[in-house]
């Protein structure tokens, strides 16, 4: 019977207690709800809230239970509702909300999505007021969760409750965490209501949190160029420019709204190479690059030709991705066939092979021997064949062939390796050398190479015909975290060519993709700039890499990527 089962909610086996809870639920049998209430535990917590009997008077009860395991699922339980607490239940958990439990701080704060706005925001206020919790590894982000939510639903509250409470500012949490996001949060979606309401964020916030909502917003405008830039969030602009001397961030962020005052001052912050930190001339650099400001083209150029730091020199190249002057081709391919620095000449030849005229200027340059076909790789060839253009693909076929060899060949090649390496063994120390030589660029084995392909170390490295295969015919199996993504970028006014750009997503949100490029070079792009999106089925890693080693290096090579 139910009155029999209810003593096995105190049995010592967990099996016993989950089963018996299942039953009275199953049940429904309001009569026990007296005892359940009068033997309050986590339990009889549970079947009560199956029970549909967790009412008021209950849940403030329990809220109050000296177990803080109680209090936060009760929390929990209100919250999963999706619906108003009452004035007395929410009068409680605000007071649990200034209390130090963490445990159940955290639940106050993972619930928060879930209550109104008018009840979220008071709770909110009171978890920040506190001070605590500041360094905690879950509860900041938590908050930032719940304000995310509520700032994307009813923004307009939003900016009220921060105006109604200046105190609000100097919380810590606020200062060090929720001000920024709040901002990017905004930014990332700019629509002229969100640039309004970051413009009453600059407006009600002291003059301390300026920089941490001016970080925010340029943040999430990162790839994005705006149209137009409402007059409220202007004047804000100009309040900031003239409170002192602009630094980076505030820079860049004028940039970003088309600022005249920005954009001179950056072209002069980032000439003077004494006047700002590399870091900072490097955000300003990209930041430019991404505006759709047309006098810039000059500036790139200077900086690629002229400036002493490489670093600046391969931002400034990638700079010039998106605008057209004359004089871009010929600087670009005075790099790929001048430069000693491999970093500089990969990152030209990157550019040029992005825009269709520049890639016909970089093929006649291989066709008259003024560059050796081996500077270029493979993901640029690749972007060049994209194009579809009859005389690119003829010339590409004419120096590098179909870049996919025949089955048959393949797999004879395959065979033939495997009889090599069981031949005779290598030596592995020699081998490492080899793969120094010929790997190590884009594969990381035992903590050393690079992080362009997969890391080879837990690979099925003892299986030598695996190992032949996926080296001779690495197109068998392209895992898809490894598989270049073309971009295609809408062109820009006065532009006719579409740039195309090559590499791995690394980031993605509604409104802006991150792409690394073979080079290492990363780049914001906002996802309406993007006219197309393709994943290529090749894999980077060449055919035919064999092919360029003696037999003694192929068998030390498998020797050492066989190693213990």
């Amino acid at each position: 019977s139910t009155q029999e089962l209810l003593p096995f909610l105190k049995h010592p086996n967990q099996w016993h207690r989950w089963t018996t809870r299942r039953l009275l639920v199953e049940r429904q049998d309001h009569t026990i709800i007296a005892t359940l209430r009068a033997e309050l535990d986590l339990d009889t917590l549970w079947t009560l809230h199956g029970l549909g009997a967790l009412d008021d008077a209950t849940a403030i009860h329990a809220l109050q239970h000296p177990n803080p395991h109680i209090r936060l699922w009760v929390v929990r339980l209100l919250g999963d509702r999706m619906e108003a607490l009452s004035p007395n239940t929410f009068a409680v958990i605000r007071d649990l909300a200034t209390q130090p439990d963490p445990e159940v701080t955290s639940q106050i704060a993972a619930s928060l999505q879930r209550f109104p706005t008018e009840q979220a925001l008071p709770l909110l206020s009171a978890i920040l007021h506190t001070g605590r919790f500041t360094s905690d590894p879950y509860i900041p982000s938590q908050l930032w969760w719940a304000l995310e939510k509520h700032l994307s639903q009813a923004p307009d509250h939003i900016i009220a409750w921060l105006s109604q409470d200046p105190t609000l500012w100097q919380t810590p949490i606020l200062e060090t965490k929720l001000a920024a996001l709040s901002a990017r949060r905004l930014a990332a979606d700019p629509t002229e209501a969100n640039l309004n309401r970051a413009a009453d964020l600059l407006s009600i916030a002291p003059i301390t949190s300026a920089p941490a909502l001016v970080q925010g917003m340029e943040a999430g405008l990162q790839g994005i160029s705006l149209a137009s830039v409402p007059d409220k969030l202007d004047t804000a602009l100009d309040r900031l420019w003239s409170s002192g001397t602009p630094d980076g961030d505030l820079i860049a962020f004028g940039l970003r709204l088309n600022s005249p005052s920005a954009l001179e001052t950056a072209k002069a912050a980032i000439l003077a190479s004494g006047k700002l930190k590399k870091a900072a001339r490097l955000k300003l650099i990209s930041r430019l690059a991404e505006s759709s400001q047309q006098d810039i083209t000059e500036l790139l150029l200077v900086l690629a030709r002229q400036d002493d730091d490489p670093d600046i020199q391969r931002a400034a190249i990638h700079g010039l991705r998106r605008t057209d002057h004359p004089d871009i081709a010929p600087t670009l391919l005075a790099f790929a066939t001048e430069t000693k620095t491999i970093e500089l000449r990969q990152s030209a030849l990157t550019v040029l092979s992005g825009r269709l005229a520049w890639a016909k200027e970089l093929l006649t340059a291989v066709d008259t021997n003024v560059l050796p076909r081996e500077a270029l790789a493979l993901d640029q060839l690749l972007v060049m064949k994209g194009y579809q253009d009859p005389k690119l693909t003829a010339q590409i076929e004419k120096h590098w062939g179909t870049l996919r060899q025949p089955d048959d060949v393949k797999q004879k090649r395959i065979r033939e390796t495997i009889a090599l390496v069981t031949s005779q063994p290598g030596n592995p120390e020699t081998g490492a050398a080899v793969f120094a030589q010929a790997c190590a660029a884009c594969h990381q084995l035992f903590g050393q190479g690079g992080n362009i392909g997969p890391e080879l170390t837990g690979y099925e490295r003892s299986n030598l015909e695996f190992l032949v295969t996926a080296v001779v015919d690495p197109n068998l199996g392209v895992r898809e975290e490894y598989e270049l993504t073309t971009i295609s970028l809408r062109p820009r006014e006065g532009s006719q060519d579409p740039t195309v750009l090559s590499g791995f997503v690394k980031a993605l949100t509604n409104t802006q993709l991150t792409l690394q490029d073979l080079t290492g070079h990363s780049s914001v792009i906002a996802t309406r700039d993007i006219l197309k999106k393709e994943n290529s089925p090749v894999s980077l890693m060449p055919e035919g890499l064999l092919d360029t080693l003696t037999e003694d290096q192929v068998r030390h090579l498998f020797a050492y990527l066989q190693r213990e």
